[in-house]
């Protein structure tokens, strides 16, 4: 798994490239909701992926989906609790991106 670098800005995008994929992230805070958002955007097949997925701590994000590759949300603080305010994603929460081929392998 490699670790996402993010800040806290109430919208952020940034690209990077897993395996074949080149991918636009977009992170998205709704302060209404109290919530953060994200949209996954395959530039190299020009397709989206995700739009509006929430970014929940200790669940896979497109890990049922037909992409090699998934988000994973943790909390350094081990509160247990979803990034709820802007600085959460700076602070507290760290995202991840793995191959899901790298899991299945461990599991066998």
């Amino acid at each position: 798994m490699y670790k996402i670098k993010l800040k806290s800005m109430p919208y952020q995008e940034f690209h990077f490239t897993i395996r074949d994929c080149k991918l636009r992230v977009t992170l998205r805070y709704n302060s209404i909701g109290t919530q953060w958002f994200m949209d996954v955007y395959d530039v190299k097949k020009q397709k989206v992926i995700v739009q509006g997925a929430a970014l929940v701590v200790g669940t896979p994000i497109l890990w049922r989906s037909p992409t090699e590759y998934y988000f994973y949300l943790t909390d350094e603080e081990q509160l247990g609790l979803d990034p709820i305010f802007m600085d959460d994603l700076d602070s507290r929460c760290v995202l991840h991106v793995g191959l899901k081929s790298e899991v299945l392998d461990e599991a066998i």
